[in-house]
């Protein structure tokens, strides 16, 4: 079992120890999850003829966003926690109840529902679409899971909302 699957019992530990959640926990996490995202970026950066011929680096780029995902799983399993926004089904539903509490936005909620489908694409190894497809589709998760992580910085007042 791993963080997507038991976020519900996560976020009900985490509301009985609140006391040990504190900003810099938020910025730790927030700022491993923004390297990897950055790893990943990087990655997707390389000219096709280089990126696409490496299986190495797609491997690479996937398992850093993996990566990325998984922290903002444990970041959003946080979030509801301090809110005491009640308990979701799993991260997928934990988004749109961010959006239905209007925390972040019904149009980023639905595209971090697809990052969770990523996610599960990436765990199974399940890649039957062509690479250059998948390779927008991150680089479409990348910018979604760092308006997350901003929207989770305003949050925490590590950022100002502008």
């Amino acid at each position: 079992m791993d963080l997507l699957d038991d976020l519900p019992q996560r976020i009900a530990a985490l509301r009985a120890n609140w006391s040990v959640v504190n900003p810099e926990t938020v910025r730790e996490k927030t700022t491993r999850a923004e390297a990897w995202l950055d790893d990943v970026e990087s990655l997707l950066s390389r000219p096709a003829e280089e990126f696409f011929v490496d299986i190495q680096l797609w491997d690479l780029a996937s398992f850093r966003l993996f990566l990325a995902i998984q922290e903002c799983i444990s970041i959003l399993g946080y979030w509801i926690a301090g809110a005491a926004l009640g308990f979701p089904n799993d991260a997928a539903s934990a988004f749109d109840l961010l959006a239905d509490r209007t925390v972040i936005d019904r149009e980023l909620a639905t595209r971090l529902r697809e990052v969770m489908r990523m996610r599960d694409l990436i765990s199974h190894g399940d890649f039957t679409e062509d690479r250059l497809h998948l390779q927008g589709d991150y680089l479409e998760g990348v910018a979604s899971l760092r308006r997350f992580l901003k929207a989770v910085a305003v949050e925490a007042a590590l950022l100002s909302p502008a």
